[in-house]
C-alpha cells in the first residue's frame, strides 16, 4: 500500500454513505501504474460523532478507471478526518409539517408512508461539512494487492 496526500477542491456536505471526490495532489507509483496529479480518488464516507471516516474504492485516470482499497487519515495520520457532525433539522421539520396534515393522518395509507419513505432516511439526519483545500492523507492499494 501507498501514502498518497489527497485535497477536495470545492466545499462539500458529506452524509453517511455519500460519494466523496478527492484529487491526487501529486504523482505516484501505484505498483506498476502511474498515477498522474489531479487524479480522482472515490470514496465512500461513513459519519461517527467526531471523525469522518472514508473508504476509498476507485481512482479515475486520464486513461483508467482502477479498483482501489484505501483509508483517509488525518494530516497527522490519525485514522480519519476531525469533523464536527451536525444534524440536519430541515428533514426532521418537513416530516412533522407532512403528520400535522389532517387528511395524511386520517388515512394514513394515502401519503405519510410515501413521506417516511422518501424524508426520513436516517443517512441524511446528520452531515459534516468539509471545506474547499482539505488535505488528507490516504492509505491506498490496489485491489490486485490485497489479494
Amino acid at each position: 500500500s501507498k501514502w498518497v496526500k489527497l485535497i477536495l477542491n470545492e466545499n462539500q456536505r458529506v452524509y453517511e454513505q455519500s460519494v466523496i471526490t478527492m484529487f491526487v495532489v501529486e504523482d505516484f507509483k501505484l505498483g506498476a501504474l502511474s498515477i498522474p496529479k489531479n487524479s480522482q480518488v472515490e470514496g465512500i464516507c461513513r459519519l461517527t460523532r467526531i471523525r469522518l471516516q472514508i473508504d476509498f474504492k476507485r481512482i479515475y485516470t486520464t486513461h483508467a478507471e482502477i479498483e482501489i482499497e484505501g483509508t483517509a487519515f488525518h494530516l497527522d495520520k490519525s485514522r480519519g478526518i476531525p469533523v464536527r457532525v451536525k444534524r440536519d433539522d430541515s428533514l426532521v421539520e418537513s416530516l412533522k409539517r407532512h403528520a400535522m396534515n389532517v387528511a395524511d393522518i386520517i388515512d394514513p395509507s394515502s401519503i405519510l408512508p410515501d413521506v417516511l419513505e422518501s424524508e426520513t432516511h436516517l443517512s441524511r439526519e446528520f452531515y459534516a461539512e468539509l471545506s474547499e483545500e482539505t488535505m488528507i492523507w490516504g492509505r491506498i492499494s490496489t485491489v490486485e494487492e490485497r489479494r
